[in-house]
Protein backbone atom coordinates (compact mmCIF):
# COMPACT_ATOMS: atom_id res chain seq x y z
CA UNK A 1 0.00 0.00 0.00
CA UNK A 2 1.44 3.29 -0.90
CA UNK A 3 1.15 6.35 1.53
CA UNK A 4 -0.85 9.20 1.21
CA UNK A 5 -0.09 13.01 2.74
CA UNK A 6 -3.34 13.92 2.89
CA UNK A 7 -5.58 12.75 5.69
CA UNK A 8 -8.09 10.35 4.73
CA UNK A 9 -10.97 12.98 6.06
CA UNK A 10 -8.92 16.25 4.82
CA UNK A 11 -11.14 19.08 3.89
CA UNK A 12 -12.00 20.45 0.44
CA UNK A 13 -9.93 22.61 -1.24
CA UNK A 14 -12.70 25.01 -1.75
CA UNK A 15 -13.15 25.14 2.18
CA UNK A 16 -9.57 26.28 2.80
CA UNK A 17 -8.99 29.55 4.06
CA UNK A 18 -7.89 31.99 1.75
CA UNK A 19 -7.12 35.01 1.18
CA UNK A 20 -10.45 37.57 1.21
CA UNK A 21 -8.73 39.02 -2.16
CA UNK A 22 -8.62 35.25 -3.81
CA UNK A 23 -12.04 34.35 -2.50
CA UNK A 24 -13.56 37.27 -4.48
CA UNK A 25 -11.77 36.19 -7.52
CA UNK A 26 -13.33 32.96 -7.57
CA UNK A 27 -16.52 34.09 -6.90
CA UNK A 28 -16.13 36.38 -10.31
CA UNK A 29 -14.82 33.38 -12.21
CA UNK A 30 -17.61 30.83 -10.62
CA UNK A 31 -20.51 34.00 -11.63
CA UNK A 32 -19.03 34.28 -14.78
CA UNK A 33 -18.77 30.48 -15.76
CA UNK A 34 -22.39 29.86 -14.59
CA UNK A 35 -23.61 32.68 -16.78
CA UNK A 36 -21.51 31.36 -20.10
CA UNK A 37 -22.05 27.94 -19.37
CA UNK A 38 -18.97 26.78 -19.10
CA UNK A 39 -17.94 23.91 -16.69
CA UNK A 40 -16.17 24.37 -13.76
CA UNK A 41 -15.35 22.41 -10.78
CA UNK A 42 -15.31 24.36 -7.45
CA UNK A 43 -13.05 22.25 -5.56
CA UNK A 44 -10.72 22.22 -8.83
CA UNK A 45 -11.40 26.20 -9.33
CA UNK A 46 -9.95 26.50 -5.53
CA UNK A 47 -6.70 24.55 -6.25
CA UNK A 48 -5.84 26.09 -9.64
CA UNK A 49 -6.18 29.92 -8.48
CA UNK A 50 -4.39 28.92 -4.56
CA UNK A 51 -1.84 26.94 -7.09
CA UNK A 52 -1.70 29.89 -9.49
CA UNK A 53 -0.82 32.45 -6.99
CA UNK A 54 1.76 30.48 -5.25
CA UNK A 55 3.55 30.10 -8.69
CA UNK A 56 3.11 34.16 -9.42
CA UNK A 57 0.53 32.96 -11.85
CA UNK A 58 -1.85 35.95 -10.68
CA UNK A 59 -4.11 37.65 -13.31
CA UNK A 60 -2.37 40.31 -14.89
CA UNK A 61 0.96 38.27 -14.88
CA UNK A 62 2.39 36.01 -18.55
CA UNK A 63 1.28 32.61 -18.57
CA UNK A 64 2.48 29.92 -20.95
CA UNK A 65 1.80 26.51 -22.01
CA UNK A 66 4.33 25.53 -19.72
CA UNK A 67 2.97 27.08 -16.98
CA UNK A 68 -0.62 25.50 -17.73
CA UNK A 69 0.97 21.87 -17.81
CA UNK A 70 2.86 23.08 -14.37
CA UNK A 71 -0.49 23.94 -13.14
CA UNK A 72 -1.94 20.76 -13.78
CA UNK A 73 0.48 18.27 -13.11
CA UNK A 74 2.29 20.07 -9.90
CA UNK A 75 0.65 22.91 -8.96
CA UNK A 76 -2.85 21.83 -8.16
CA UNK A 77 -1.36 18.57 -5.60
CA UNK A 78 1.33 20.45 -4.25
CA UNK A 79 -1.03 23.35 -3.16
CA UNK A 80 -3.57 20.72 -1.85
CA UNK A 81 -1.25 19.07 0.02
CA UNK A 82 0.64 21.40 1.39
CA UNK A 83 -2.78 22.62 2.63
CA UNK A 84 -3.97 19.67 3.77
CA UNK A 85 -6.51 19.57 1.35
CA UNK A 86 -8.01 16.64 -1.22
CA UNK A 87 -6.78 16.49 -4.23
CA UNK A 88 -9.90 17.80 -6.26
CA UNK A 89 -11.84 14.99 -7.47
CA UNK A 90 -13.85 17.14 -10.73
CA UNK A 91 -12.19 17.89 -14.03
CA UNK A 92 -9.38 19.99 -13.43
CA UNK A 93 -8.78 20.09 -17.20
CA UNK A 94 -12.12 21.55 -17.67
CA UNK A 95 -12.03 24.16 -14.79
CA UNK A 96 -8.61 25.06 -15.75
CA UNK A 97 -9.79 25.58 -19.47
CA UNK A 98 -12.93 27.74 -17.93
CA UNK A 99 -10.49 29.51 -15.80
CA UNK A 100 -8.27 30.29 -19.26
CA UNK A 101 -11.44 31.52 -20.83
CA UNK A 102 -12.53 33.98 -17.56
CA UNK A 103 -8.80 35.69 -17.47
CA UNK A 104 -9.13 36.11 -21.49
CA UNK A 105 -12.51 37.54 -21.64
CA UNK A 106 -11.34 40.02 -18.75
CA UNK A 107 -7.85 40.59 -20.10
CA UNK A 108 -6.24 39.62 -17.55
CA UNK A 109 -3.09 38.01 -18.96
CA UNK A 110 -0.22 40.28 -19.06
CA UNK A 111 1.78 41.25 -22.80
CA UNK A 112 4.03 38.42 -23.66
CA UNK A 113 1.37 35.89 -22.69
CA UNK A 114 1.16 33.21 -25.13
CA UNK A 115 -2.15 33.31 -26.85
CA UNK A 116 -5.69 31.94 -25.07
CA UNK A 117 -5.91 29.27 -27.95
CA UNK A 118 -2.54 28.35 -27.34
CA UNK A 119 -3.15 28.30 -23.60
CA UNK A 120 -6.50 26.41 -23.92
CA UNK A 121 -4.73 23.56 -26.48
CA UNK A 122 -1.99 23.35 -23.81
CA UNK A 123 -4.47 22.18 -21.25
CA UNK A 124 -5.74 19.20 -23.88
CA UNK A 125 -2.25 18.04 -24.60
CA UNK A 126 -0.87 18.28 -20.57
CA UNK A 127 -3.46 15.23 -20.25
CA UNK A 128 -6.62 16.98 -20.50
CA UNK A 129 -9.99 16.87 -23.01
CA UNK A 130 -9.00 19.13 -25.78
CA UNK A 131 -11.21 22.28 -25.80
CA UNK A 132 -14.13 22.42 -27.89
CA UNK A 133 -14.81 23.65 -31.13
CA UNK A 134 -17.70 25.35 -32.27
CA UNK A 135 -20.20 23.83 -34.72
CA UNK A 136 -23.18 24.95 -36.98
CA UNK A 137 -25.86 24.62 -34.50
CA UNK A 138 -27.51 21.95 -37.36
CA UNK A 139 -24.80 19.86 -36.60
CA UNK A 140 -25.09 19.17 -33.30
CA UNK A 141 -25.83 15.85 -32.71
CA UNK A 142 -25.60 14.43 -36.03
CA UNK A 143 -21.62 13.67 -35.87
CA UNK A 144 -22.60 10.21 -36.43
CA UNK A 145 -24.44 11.06 -39.41
CA UNK A 146 -22.32 12.64 -41.89
CA UNK A 147 -22.06 11.64 -45.54
CA UNK A 148 -18.65 9.58 -46.11
CA UNK A 149 -16.58 11.45 -48.58
CA UNK A 150 -15.70 9.39 -51.88
CA UNK A 151 -13.45 10.32 -54.87
CA UNK A 152 -14.70 10.89 -57.43
CA UNK A 153 -13.65 8.41 -59.80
Amino acid sequence: MSETSTPANAPRASTISVSAALRAHRRRVIGWAVAHGHPLHRDALAAIVGAAATAGLAPGSVWSSTDVGSLMWVGVTEWCQSNGADVPDGDVAASLDTYIRFLSAHRMFAKGSETTATLRRAVGEYGGRPPRTRRHPAMRGHDDQLAPVVPIA
